[in-house]
């Protein structure tokens, strides 16, 4: 059981992650796009 705890942690992990990079992405995106707009 320990090993199925330890991988869930490390998926719930992985997801979270993936999850910042693709906000801080989106918001890098948005300061460029703002930027050349203007």
């Amino acid at each position: 059981m320990p090993c199925l705890e330890f991988v869930s942690i490390i998926i719930f992990t992985a997801l979270g992650m993936i999850e910042i990079l693709i906000l801080y992405n989106q918001y890098i995106s948005s300061i460029f796009h703002g930027k050349t707009i203007k």
